[in-house]
């Protein structure tokens, strides 16, 4: 497996806006980051690689990244956003005016990366996501089906209100359930040839920082999640449901 782990120290509120919202349970960024890279790794061999591409990280961390992977690993430093040339801050502020990763350049390494590859199984990380213990053994049991659709390891609480048109289809493959979702934020998981397939859809995306694309694309092509999910966004309201998430933290 290919994983690209977006890292971003300076990003210290939830999400893409510079607010002073508290993140899950009070913790620190470099807290979430940590335990979450942690959490990443525990199923990782060094048979896999991860790209760190990292977005104001500091050298201390970097070093604690090597001496804390059981995985192959490359460090990638992109430009922060407001030292990218010609603009010096986002060309749209009025638009986006948050301190974000820099998906620009990100996107751009991406491709150069994946261009050449076509079976391979790409996961792209942002650093705010916990996993449990068995999410490598529940997503190698979706792509071993031939299964060549976009996946998330995580969920989200609100696709489960009452609402009839919040509709979805689940599938039983292998011997996991899995459900359709219509979008997703930027951490995913296909297939090197899925995602080149749509490469200019991710480097429009990449000029907002954002993830609309994905309604349009998850159309186009399958895009599933395991139930129950096994990752999830620490942020608040957005956690993955049934999960005892504090005791994943806990055991990582």
């Amino acid at each position: 497996m290919l994983v690209f782990f977006r890292a971003c120290e300076a990003n210290l509120s939830p999400g893409s806006l510079a607010t002073t919202e508290k993140r899950w349970l009070n913790y620190t960024k470099q807290e979430i980051l940590y335990k979450c890279w942690l959490s990443l790794q525990k199923e990782l061999t060094e048979n896999d690689c991860v790209h760190i591409v990292c977005d104001r990280v500091t050298d201390n961390t970097k070093k604690w990244f090597k001496n804390n992977s059981n995985s192959d690993i490359v460090i990638k430093d992109i430009n922060p956003l407001s030292h990218v040339p010609p603009y010096g801050e986002h060309p749209y502020p009025s638009y986006h005016y948050g301190v974000v990763n820099h998906c620009i350049e990100f996107f751009e390494y991406f491709f150069d990366v994946i261009e050449v590859l076509s079976e391979d199984i790409v996961y792209i990380c942002e650093d705010d996501y916990l996993h449990t213990d068995n999410w490598r053994k529940v997503l190698d049991n979706l792509f071993n089906k031939n299964y060549e659709g976009f996946y998330l390891p995580y969920d989200y609480p609100d696709r489960y209100s009452i609402d009839n048109t919040r509709q979805c289809d689940l599938h039983v493959i292998g011997n996991h359930h899995y459900r359709t979702v219509p979008s997703s934020t930027l951490t995913m998981v296909s297939k090197a040839k899925t995602f080149n397939r749509y490469k200019i859809d991710l480097l429009r995306a990449g000029v907002f920082a954002e993830d609309s694309w994905t309604w349009k694309v998850f159309k186009q092509n399958i895009c599933l999640c395991p139930i129950p999910g096994t990752s999830t966004h620490l942020q608040n309201n957005c956690i993955t449901p049934i999960i005892d998430w504090e005791n994943v933290w806990n055991n990582v």
